[in-house]
């Protein structure tokens, strides 16, 4: 019987250091969103692993709510910081 999961590369993990650097933010930035619930992590013993995927899901998230406050207030109160 062949395995029918050859096919499916696992999952890619990240560590902490490529995800701060893939990111482009500070570790307490990414402890923040992970004890807050926000960012999906995986712990490992005392260190923290993040798939590869749920980042990008993440960051795909984060854009889309952008937008939507954005559309949501009118420009001017927008640029008065209302």
């Amino acid at each position: 019987m062949a395995n029918i999961h050859a096919d499916v590369a696992p999952p890619a993990f990240l560590t902490m250091d490529e995800v701060l650097g893939y990111l482009r933010v500070t570790s307490r930035t990414i402890y923040r969103l992970i004890k807050a619930g926000d960012l999906p992590a995986v712990r490992v013993g005392r260190q923290w692993r993040f798939r590869q995927n749920d980042l990008d899901a993440w960051l795909s998230r984060q854009q889309t709510n952008l937008n939507c406050r954005e559309t949501d207030t009118p420009p001017a109160a927008r640029l008065a910081g209302i």
